[in-house]
């Protein structure tokens, strides 16, 4: 049974209420931190030329272990200078209170994951490393009192600017920067987009549209099961949604041994490349749920070098652009590329989940506010899905990917799509009836009473596109 267009419509309108590799570096930046490679290990050194007595880290949260990870990674060699995790902040300072001007630290890389953010580093079983370009960054602070007093989320336009660039060296060994790859050296502005710079020998497997560099300790079958759908996906998402926009997209993927039980599969994806660490006895043997794991997170994350980077929205509000579409575009795919997977339970999933995360009258708009991330991702998915269904009225082999293109074309030029894009695109799917309905208000009771009895009755499938 297929979604009656007029329910996914009500659902839909009630859920509103420089590319560069080695770019020049600034003529002289605040802050100069060469991370270099020598016989003892890894050494950051760094320079700053703006004098502060204090320099916090901006990132400083804890592993997911509760360690806090940059005192345990982190050793200062340079005389009278400290390292400590003053209030909410890792920061550097010297004990008489002087302004800093160079700082030595002895680095050991820490690849255990944080809370709410990016792996220290990823290493790899042939001894390669990725470094999170972002943990180097610093600000400056008057004291060692202001530091303590700095709030968990402070006021960044308060914070003074800092402009800062990071030089990572290993003579001889080869970085991989943004999709490029460079011998000995490379320097990246740390006022651009975030990203991790890998240095290592593992071989780079490149396509038209993708490259990638996967650990070769990965267990046998999960290396080919990936060979075998990361290109096809890749191809499939860029016939369907055009090129995305900078370099070639990238993957790291690296493998953490299987000490632990079971599995675990994390990772992320930023500034054309996504990243992903895997681990845990469950990984040795092939198993269809794993599989499936692995890929439901590169559908999900692929698809953000289009609508996520490519396109990306206007502010944390609309997330649910970039997440929803995200999810449903994954499914989409997966079932285009793999001849047995079903994709109604996830859908039905989304479905429970919008209708469990943001009923009872809650903006989706507030989702994010609430703490309810979940429900960008569901609730987005939903409203993915009936512009699906809107579009299919018109063309049977019509999908998310037919919907989600529409919305590339229409924002392409400045890269970001807010509601009202979103609006605008599904209006012209959805025909001038619906238009006329945008706007207008309906009650929380009655779209859950419509969705409710859309999930009640069950989702059914869609055609393949050919």
């Amino acid at each position: 049974m297929r979604f009656p267009i007029a329910q996914l419509v009500a659902c839909a309108i009630l859920l509103f209420t420089t590319e560069t590799t080695q770019a020049a570096p600034p003529e002289r930046p605040a802050v100069s931190i060469v991370l270099k490679h020598d016989r003892e290990g890894w050494t950051a050194d760094y320079t700053f030329r703006k004098f502060a007595p204090v320099w916090f880290f901006q990132r400083s949260k804890d592993s997911i272990d509760k360690v806090q990870w940059r005192l345990a990674s982190f050793k200062v060699v340079t005389p009278g200078v400290a390292l400590s995790h003053l209030g909410n902040f890792d920061a550097l300072y010297r004990s008489d209170g002087r302004a800093l001007r160079h700082v030595r630290i002895r680095v050991t890389p820490f690849s255990r994951p944080l809370r709410s953010d990016y792996a220290p580093a990823l290493t790899f079983s042939d001894g390669g490393l990725a470094f999170y370009t972002h943990h180097f960054v610093v600000s400056p602070l008057a004291s060692v009192a202001v530091a303590k007093a700095l709030p968990a989320s402070p006021d960044w336009d308060a914070i003074a600017d800092a402009p800062a660039t990071l030089t990572v060296r290993d003579k001889g060994n080869r970085l991989l920067v943004r999709g490029r790859v460079v011998e000995d050296a490379a320097t990246i502005p740390l006022s651009g987009p975030d990203t991790y710079v890998y240095i290592g020998s593992g071989p780079l497997v490149a396509t038209d549209h993708f490259a990638e560099i996967v650990d070769p300790g990965l267990p046998v079958w999960v290396r080919g099961q990936l060979d075998a759908f990361l290109p096809r996906l890749m191809e499939y998402y860029t016939e369907r949604l055009g090129v995305p926009s900078g370099s070639k997209p990238t993957a790291l993927i690296a493998w953490e041994g299987a000490e632990r039980p079971g599995m675990s599969i994390g990772g992320s994806v930023m500034d054309r490349l996504v990243v992903m660490a895997v681990s845990g006895r469950k990984m040795l043997e092939a198993d269809p749920k794993t599989l499936a794991t692995l890929r439901a997170f590169f559908g999900h994350e692929t698809s953000h070098f289009w609508i996520g980077q490519t396109l990306q929205y206007s502010k944390p509000e609309e997330g649910w652009i970039t997440e929803g579409s995200a999810d449903v575009l994954g499914i989409r795919a997966t079932q285009h590329l793999v001849q047995d997977y079903d994709p109604h339970p996830k859908l039905q999933q989304e479905m429970d989940d919008c209708l469990k995360l943001n009923g009872a009258g809650k903006p989706l708009s507030s989702a994010e506010s609430r703490g309810d991330y979940k429900a960008q991702y569901a609730c987005g998915a939903l409203l993915v899905l009936a512009a699906e269904a809107a579009l299919k009225r018109e063309n049977a082999y019509a999908d998310a990917l037919t919907f989600v293109r529409k919305l590339l074309d229409a924002n392409r030029a400045d890269g970001v799509v807010t509601e009202a894009d979103w609006l605008a695109t599904f209006s012209q799917a959805a025909g001038p009836t619906v238009s006329s309905q945008v706007g207008e208000s309906l009650s929380p009771s009655s779209f859950l009473k419509r969705c409710g009895r859309l999930t009640q009755r069950g989702l059914s499938g869609w055609s393949h596109h050919p």
